[in-house]
């Protein structure tokens, strides 16, 4: 046991599917412990001086935990995970690979706290970026009012047409009764 002296006895990082795979050891240095598996996603971070994009590990946020104390079953969990995990997306909004777009990634965060208000519609219509005024778009909770402005003043073509096709669906006219 005087081997298991450290919190964490392996990091691996899954570059294809964007992910950390930590195992330690718990109660540390404890022979009466468990082997402790956890996914954790990464997000990516532009590092200027290397120029490089970096994973960053989300340790806030486990996509899985699995505990054992059997050695065999330890190696084929992590087999498994290595093998079938899908890829982490990074839910923030970048303007480019690991660079966050404040203004709109604050609009995000805003838009999951308090949902969609007027005031926080308001702003995506006249600063955000596109992605987030997708994401306006395929809210459960815009409004006609809100998609009509959107069929106007979103920022690119697309976008109008999909508020468009939306505002013109059976089922959004149904919902809120516009037949």
């Amino acid at each position: 046991m005087h081997y298991f002296d450290s919190p964490t006895l392996l990091l691996m990082y899954h570059q294809h599917a964007n992910l950390l795979l930590d195992m330690s050891w718990q109660p540390e240095c404890d022979p009466e412990g468990e082997f402790i598996v956890k996914l954790i996603p990464c997000l990516e971070v532009f590092n200027p001086q290397t120029n490089r994009i970096d994973g960053e590990g989300n340790w806030e946020e486990v996509l899985e935990e699995f505990r054992t104390r059997d050695r065999l079953t330890l190696v084929e969990k992590i087999e498994s995970l290595l093998e079938f995990s899908k890829r982490y997306k990074d839910p923030r909004i970048l303007k480019s690979p690991g660079v966050i777009d404040e203004p709109s990634e604050s609009l995000r965060l805003r838009l999951l706290e308090e949902g969609l208000t007027p005031s926080l519609f308001e702003a995506i219509v006249e600063k955000g970026n596109p992605i987030i005024q997708l994401m306006v778009i395929d809210h459960p909770d815009i409004s006609p009012d809100m998609l009509k402005v959107m069929m106007e003043k979103a920022i690119k073509k697309g976008l109008r047409k999909k508020a468009t096709d939306i505002f013109s669906s059976r089922r959004f006219r149904n919902k809120h009764g516009l037949d």
